[in-house]
């Protein structure tokens, strides 16, 4: 099965077509969510789960959306914080 990519970028969804041959060479499944400027946490936590990755702008990528999409109980950002 390949994998689900959300693409939010507000500066790559009008020339998503340029890059769609790419993504399904690859075998990714694009998810297209409109946005104005970024996505919620609340709109990102819709997704936790069922997206492998994305291609964002400054989507609110909080604590509990990175919690909620890890795909361990143990999850551990970049900054140290732990979430178990």
């Amino acid at each position: 099965m390949g994998l689900r990519v959300l693409i939010s970028a507000p500066y790559m969804l009008p020339v998503i077509e340029r890059f769609q041959s790419i993504f399904d060479e690859l075998g990714v499944e694009v998810v297209l969510v409109e946005v104005e400027e970024r996505l919620s946490e609340d709109e990102l936590l819709a997704y936790a789960g069922s997206i492998d990755g994305v291609i964002c702008g400054d989507d609110l990528f909080t604590a509990a959306v990175l919690k909620a999409a890890a795909p361990a109980s143990n999850f551990q950002m970049g900054d140290g914080d732990r979430f178990d």
